[in-house]
């Protein structure tokens, strides 16, 4: 199962690089917003493999501290035109 949840992962990992050049392309007032949503759901993707691909154990979450901080991060930092990782 450890398995095919690494490949899973993989699949969004591709899809939110792609998004992540449109996030530039909003206006500037939908940015900030779009921009924390990308950060903090990619960021439950490194949970998950924080946690060893196991997601039987415990439900996989971006801890509050580093929610604020991506969400800072999205605010401040303008969305680059090129797809970047942002978790």
């Amino acid at each position: 199962v450890r398995e095919l949840i690494r490949y899973e992962i993989a699949r969004p990992r591709e899809h939110y690089a792609a998004a992540s050049v449109g996030i530039a392309m909003l206006r500037s007032s939908s940015r900030p917003c779009v921009a924390a949503a990308h950060r903090i759901y990619g960021g439950i993707l490194a949970e998950v493999e924080h946690q060893g691909h196991d997601v039987f154990v415990r439900r996989a979450v971006v801890p509050a501290s580093r929610r604020l901080r991506l969400l800072t991060r999205a605010i401040v930092t303008p969305p680059t035109p090129t797809p970047q990782p942002v978790w």
